[in-house]
């Protein structure tokens, strides 16, 4: 086993973006007339296409060596499970009060109490907006974790030229897939959701994180103003594009754009990969798992203890309660990632070794 590769401080940092845009999109962008005046909000799902190649990308720049795994399948699976399940599940805990506010409208709440917990909600998604609504990613990532150890090493023993083919494939199955299963299945929450219909976004990550695994000694010269070219393409199609494209782009048609951004930031080279870099906004970016989990849950119980909807904000006007909210979940976020995740991580790996 070769020593443990360098650190990516660029894509850490820039995790805490990906997150807040999530934020944002559920405090602010999809709440009826609420700051009609940035589309970039409602667009805010695309955080999490970003999360689901970004762990394509890590966990194939940090868990493989060469073809290899750099554990074993169990070592592996313990590494993941300590990595996300008590943050996830101090998420429930809070959103329980929430949950139970919320029993009489669950279709299915046996089901919502049984699976959520089991990280299998994404397999019977009709409840997922119960009982924090973002852990269904989480549900989806349990599925690329258990493939992980079967998957990347056969990815990974492709060529350079073959690995950059097969991102194309990949990202047509992507969008294409969802086209032909709603045929049969109707409900968008169904295509949206569905771990399997996902899992191409996160082999195209591991496509490009073997890529960059095998051209790290080699710094291209085009990663700096690339950088800067993928980041505002990926805005300004976010903010800019008609609304009619909105099902391409929830199935992945930014994926390879976010890829290459992933690729050439990981250089660490140019202002962009700079910014991302900065002291403070790595630490964001640590904790970004954490606000992921837990704005939502804080978001209702603000909402509840107020005993009225209208906390939400209504508009521009109303931006200081949304900002105000903000604040409350990135401080939640930081304490939560100092004092459960990493004391739970370091605890649970003390336990497996």
């Amino acid at each position: 086993m070769d020593e443990k590769r360098p650190r990516l401080p660029a894509l850490t940092g820039l995790r805490f973006f990906a997150a807040l845009w999530v934020v944002m999109l559920h405090y602010a962008g999809s709440r009826p007339g609420a700051l009609p005046s940035f589309p970039l909000l409602s667009r805010g799902w695309l955080g999490v296409n970003m999360f689901f190649v970004l762990s394509g990308f890590i966990l194939a720049y940090t868990g493989l060596n060469g073809a290899t795994l750099r554990r074993t399948h169990r070592a592996f699976w313990w590494a993941r499970f300590s990595r996300i399940y008590p943050a996830y599940l101090l998420a429930l805990a809070v959103a329980f009060t929430p949950l139970v506010h919320e029993w009489r409208y669950l279709a299915h709440p046996w089901a919502v109490m049984l699976s959520t917990p089991l990280l299998l909600q994404s397999w019977m998604p009709f409840d997922t907006r119960y009982w924090n609504p973002p852990g269904w990613s989480l549900s989806v990532e349990a599925l690329f974790y258990l493939g992980f150890p079967f998957l990347a090493p056969a990815v990974a023993r492709l060529s350079r030229p073959r690995l950059l083919i097969l991102i194309a494939p990949l990202w047509l199955i992507a969008l294409t897939l969802p086209a032909l299963y709603s045929a049969a299945v109707a409900s968008p929450i169904v295509l949206y959701v569905n771990p399997l219909l996902r899992l191409p976004e996160f082999l195209i990550g591991i496509c490009a994180g073997c890529v960059f695994a095998r051209d790290q000694r080699r710094l291209p010269r085009w990663a700096a103003p690339v950088s800067l070219g993928a980041l505002l393409g990926i805005v300004a199609v976010a903010a800019l594009a008609p609304a009619s494209v909105d099902d391409a782009l929830t199935h992945g048609a930014l994926d390879p754009l976010f890829a290459l951004l992933f690729y050439v930031l990981a250089w660490q080279a140019g202002p962009v990969a700079r910014c991302f870099s900065l002291p403070a906004v790595v630490v964001l970016g640590e904790a970004s798992y954490s606000l992921y989990l837990l704005h939502v849950p804080l978001w209702d119980c603000l909402t509840l203890a107020a005993a009225k909807p209208a906390i939400a904000p209504a508009g521009p006007a109303q931006s200081p309660v949304l900002m105000g909210a903000v604040v409350l979940a990135v401080a939640a976020s930081l304490l939560c990632h100092q004092f459960v995740e990493i004391p739970a991580r370091r605890a649970l790996m003390q336990r497996a070794s």
